[in-house]
């Protein structure tokens, strides 16, 4: 199973979110001796938001198929991975915009989705995905789904869908976030036997 994990952790070590995944990549290296997990540190690349000359650039590649140029690096590499992993604190009602640019990065028509009879299909290998989120408020519900529809976008297959939010985080004492992670993290194998 190819794994990827995406890491929009923007605090890293310092980050609970970054604790929170490590604690769930620790478990699924347990449990998959075998499991190979390539991680991408979004703070670590050069991202950048398209502008309209990039856009001009990618639409005459795509229009001749032409795959091959780095701008569409993270489109070729995301499109072979089985089993996909974001990590990603809840930031004003969303997630760090550095995620949003990588996934623009990631959306290439005719290379990680088509059109075909007036609808959207999409041409990776990915199955199984998994959120894990952090949030200081309250408020992270389903404020998420944009995630969840984008690896449905994306999908040549039905996707399996997990996901761990830890809510309410900066309204709660050390000992009561300890509690909550703790539980959370015991959460993990259930999830782990499931992939």
């Amino acid at each position: 199973m190819k794994t990827l994990f995406i890491n929009s952790c923007i605090r890293e070590e310092d980050s609970r979110t970054y604790k929170f995944a490590s604690k769930f990549i620790e478990k699924l290296k347990e449990k998959h001796q075998r499991i190979i997990i390539d991680e991408i540190k979004l703070m670590d690349l050069d991202l950048k938001p398209y502008l309209y000359s990039d856009i001009k650039k990618r639409d005459e590649l795509i229009s001749k198929n032409d795959f091959n140029d780095p701008m569409f690096k993270y489109a070729n590499q995301f499109k072979d991975y089985d089993f996909v992993i974001i990590a990603t604190p809840f930031w004003d009602l969303s997630f760090p915009s550095i995620l949003k640019v990588y996934i623009e990065k990631l959306c290439v028509n005719n290379l990680t989705f088509k059109y075909e009879n007036n609808r959207e299909h999409g041409l990776c290998k990915l199955s199984k995905f998994m959120l894990i989120a952090t949030s200081g408020g309250e408020r992270i519900d389903n404020k998420l789904n944009y995630l969840f529809d984008i690896i449905d976008f994306l999908s040549s297959k039905k996707v399996k869908k997990y996901y761990s939010y830890l809510n309410g985080l900066d309204m709660m004492d050390e000992n009561n976030i300890k509690g909550v992670m703790k539980k959370a993290i015991n959460d993990f194998d259930k999830i782990i036997c499931e992939i």
